[in-house]
């Protein structure tokens, strides 16, 4: 069965490949954006919720954790903004290409982290209350 009545070369299939990746790349680029403009103002919100209680009234061990939370969702939003003016706007520039891997893994490594602290305190605070009174600092 062979179909002559289409004449395509390589290059036709290589123009839409080319064609499909920009689409995927520029759809990606946008939901970076949306998450940059999303997560930023409630990010920063939250933080400052947090701060504004742990200054009048004191720190407490328990906001610890999601403090350093906050500031690792934020340094991953700020990525997202990095990345997309490496890929936009400045493409060869090497700097933001490492600011963005640097912040990336950053975000990678220190999310599990300290949503595994998190976890285990409350854990502790719930299923061992007296070990939890006992090892959690004193006012």
């Amino acid at each position: 069965m062979n179909d002559s009545s289409e004449n395509h070369t390589s290059l036709d299939y290589i123009d839409d490949c080319m064609y499909q990746a920009n689409v995927a790349t520029m759809i990606y680029q946008c939901i970076q954006v949306l998450c940059f403009l999303l997560a930023t103002p409630a990010l920063v919100w939250c933080l400052w919720i947090s701060l504004s209680e742990s200054i009048s009234g004191g720190l407490k061990p328990t906001q610890i954790f999601p403090i350093n939370l906050f500031i690792v969702e934020l340094l991953f939003s700020i990525q997202c903004l990095i990345d997309v003016i490496y890929y936009r706007i400045l493409p060869r520039n090497t700097m933001f290409l490492w600011v963005s891997y640097v912040l990336y893994y950053i975000s990678r490594v220190c999310r599990p982290l300290f949503q595994t602290c998190i976890c285990v305190e409350r854990y502790m605070a719930v299923a061992q209350p007296v070990a939890f009174i006992k090892y959690r600092l004193k006012r």
